[in-house]
């Protein structure tokens, strides 16, 4: 069984909003998600959060609620995160949309 460790997802952040949140890694087949780096590129700061759902819809917040990251600045989320197949992590940022790159990085593993 072979694992690939690699960028995972690469993107913006474009929801301002829990009830239709952007997804920032969506897993195909079991990951770990080792760094996920988020950028503000526009000249205010920001307002970040994370959240894990899994297939069974459960959600769970994953960082700090309402995580501030300045103009200019990175926010990057070092602790790991087991998804399994069709689970998703999702984000929304404060307005104006757009301005939050993110980087998500780790380990998928092929199926058997």
């Amino acid at each position: 069984m072979a694992v690939h460790v690699k960028a995972l997802a690469v993107g913006k952040i474009d929801q301002s909003s829990s009830s239709t949140p952007t997804a920032v890694y969506s897993a195909s087949r079991a990951a770990i998600v080792k760094t996920m780096r988020f950028v503000n590129t526009g000249a205010a700061a920001h307002t970040l959060n994370l959240q894990l759902t899994l297939l069974a819809g459960t959600k769970s917040l994953i960082s700090p609620s309402s995580v501030s990251v300045a103009a200019g600045s990175m926010y990057v989320d070092t602790d790991e995160v087991t998804l399994g197949a069709g689970d998703k992590i999702e984000g929304w940022a404060s307005t104006p949309i757009n301005e939050i790159q993110f980087v998500v990085s780790g380990i998928e593993r092929d199926e058997a």
